[in-house]
This record gives C-alpha cells, structure tokens and sequence, in this order.
C-alpha cells in the first residue's frame, strides 16, 4: 500500500516528514496532522488511517468488486463474518494490516499478488513460502501474525464449504518468544520525572496508569474522571470486553489529582494540542522523546508497564486469582506471559514452603 500525504519539510534546521491527512479523513476518522523523526514512521502512519479510512467505507456498506473465488474474495467474506466483527477495533486495524501485507505480496518473484490468485489453488507450498518471505523481509513477529489470520480467513472458508482445506494450518511454526522486557520502578519515576520537566506530563500519568493498574495504554488514554468512583477504577478493556474495577494507588490517585481539567474530563490529554491523544502514534511519539531525554533504554516501550506491573504483583505474593481480577486476563494460562518468573517470586515460594 502506498503512502499518502506524506511530505519533507523543514524545521528549525532538521529535516522532519509530515502526514497532512484531507478534511475528509479528519472528519470521519478523526484523523489528525503528526510529525516524524523519519520517513518510515510516516508512512507507516499514513497507511494505518488509509487502513482506518478503507474500513470506515464498508462499514457504510462500500463493498469493493472483487472476484469471490479469489484470495481477496475469502478476504472480504471473511470481513463479513461474525469471527471478524467481534473482534475489538485495535484488533480489526491489525487484521487488516496483515491481510493487505499477503494480499500485495507477490511469492516466490511471481506476477500474480497473492490476493488475486485462485483460492482453490494456494498450497502448503504457496504458504510456506509466503511466511519464510514475510519473516526474511520484514520480521518475524509480522510473518506469524500473517499466517495466524489467513489460518483463520482459511478455516471460515472451509466451513462454508469455499475450500477444500486449509494450507496455512499445521505449519509448525515455531512461534514467538514472549516479550520479557520489564520497567524497573526506579525506570517508570525516571521516566515520570523527565516528562514532567518537558511539560509532558500527560505520557507520565499515562504510564503511571498502566504501571500501577497493570492495564494497556490505549484503554488507559480514553479514561476520564467519570471513569474514577472514589478509589476505584472502573472501564471496560476494549479488546475482551472485560469490565474492570481496579483500586488506584496512592501515588496515582494524588497524580490524577493534580491532572488539568480538560473539556470532557479526560485525564490524558497532549499538551502541544490540548485534546485527548487520537492513537496510539501520538503518545508512542511522545515516549520516545522522553525515553531519550531520560537516557533509559531504547528498547522499553510504554506497552511493557502492564507486564511489568503484574510481575510486581506477582513477587508481592498476589494469587493468580488476584492479579487475573487486576489485569483482566480470563485464564492463569495467558496471565503467565504476563507474569515473568523472577527470583523474587523464586524466594517468595522457598518462604511460604519452609516458614510453616
């Protein structure tokens, strides 16, 4: 997909890349005018609000022409499924992602996209082949997500009788490895400290947020203060749905506290705009600014403080019980990506064992 709206520009002596969306993506996507250290994280936005766009127009009944005996035509059937429509908006941007990157891709130096080829014909070698070029050409991580939503595109084909099987099961992958990254609490007031010293407090109390209530970022950023009754915290996570009502620390609850009023409340709101964070390119760019400013790690993303926070919980004793009625995960068996093993934890159980 090519991006749009992108352009070089100037300022203050650096070259930067902009995304000026038209009216019409800002009028029915919200979508809104950013900026870039560099050219990739531009264009990666531009084609995340075509994407967004692109859904916005069949969900006003725009159904494309396409050939139904084609890759794309399981595709758009698939979009029309329950499987698909019960999946969160986050979760359905990133299916569409994936479905766009295997739809252009061109395997093996063929001249035919994927997406126009007959489905019938796609093979276990087509597959194979399509994820070994994904992961070599991009990464990893996008070559097994690829595969896990056409495995899904495949198998709701099958059911309604459009395939005779599916070439992207059993692929014995090897999968991903979990994401260990964790903040340390000297890391998350670092991190605090400098956004406050930018006047970008809005991302300090977005990760103190998602620290101390162990939930992710983009649930945290459309929280107001009608969503705080007394001590607690009550939401719905977007992605499962789960209806949460999680205590607020102290030092959390004094912070929201000290938050500036806003028009509808909101807690999170981008100082250079003084509206509420569109996604989750603005607060991401944002982060990495103060990540650097503060000389922490590279590699941390605000996204880890979930994890981070309920291994805390974790080497604090917490059954699993008790961090599942905190981070909202629906069995003990997910809950353990989250919670990474630790010493702490190690010597918590020793204890427990050998004090009785």
């Amino acid at each position: 997909m090519k991006a749009k709206y992108v352009a070089r520009k100037e300022r203050k002596g650096r070259i930067v890349w902009v995304v000026n969306p038209p009216q019409t993506w800002k009028e029915t996507i919200r979508a809104t005018y950013m900026q870039f250290d560099n050219v990739i994280d531009a264009q990666e936005y531009s084609r995340e609000l075509q994407r967004d766009f692109e859904e916005y127009e069949r969900r006003q009944n725009f159904v494309p022409l396409t050939d139904q005996r084609t890759v794309d035509g399981l595709i758009a059937r698939y979009k029309g499924t329950t499987d698909y429509k019960k999946l969160a908006d986050n979760s359905k941007r990133a299916y569409i992602a994936m479905l766009d990157q295997a739809s252009g891709w061109y395997i093996g130096g063929s001249k035919t996209r994927f997406g126009d080829m007959m489905a019938r014909t796609v093979s276990a070698d087509h597959a194979d082949h399509l994820y070994q070029e994904i992961c070599e050409t991009v990464s990893l991580h996008r070559g097994e997500f690829v595969i896990k939503v056409l495995r899904k595109v495949w198998f709701n084909a099958f059911r309604a009788g459009r395939v005779a099987g599916n070439p992207f099961s059993k692929m014995g992958l090897s999968g991903l490895p979990p994401r260990a990254i964790k903040w340390t609490e000297e890391q998350v007031r670092q991190f605090i400290d400098t956004a406050d010293a930018m006047n970008r407090s809005s991302v300090g109390t977005l990760a103190l947020l998602c620290f101390d209530l162990c939930q992710r970022p983009g649930d945290m950023i459309k929280l107001t203060r009608q969503n705080l009754i007394g001590d607690v915290m009550v939401f719905a996570q977007e992605k499962t749905g789960t209806p949460m009502e999680v205590p607020v620390s102290p030092r959390l609850l004094q912070r929201l506290d000290m938050s500036p009023e806003a028009t509808d409340d909101e807690f999170i709101i981008y100082e250079a705009t003084n509206r509420p964070y569109q996604d989750r390119w603005g607060y991401n760019k944002v982060v990495r600014k103060v990540l650097a400013r503060a000389g922490l790690p590279k590699e941390l993303q605000i996204r880890d403080l979930r994890r981070s926070g309920a291994t805390l919980l974790g080497e604090s004793g917490c059954t699993y019980d008790e961090l599942r009625a905190v981070t909202g995960h629906k069995s003990a068996q997910v809950l353990q990506t989250y919670v990474k093993t630790t010493q702490t934890l190690a010597g918590n159980a020793m204890r427990k064992r050998f004090n009785q």
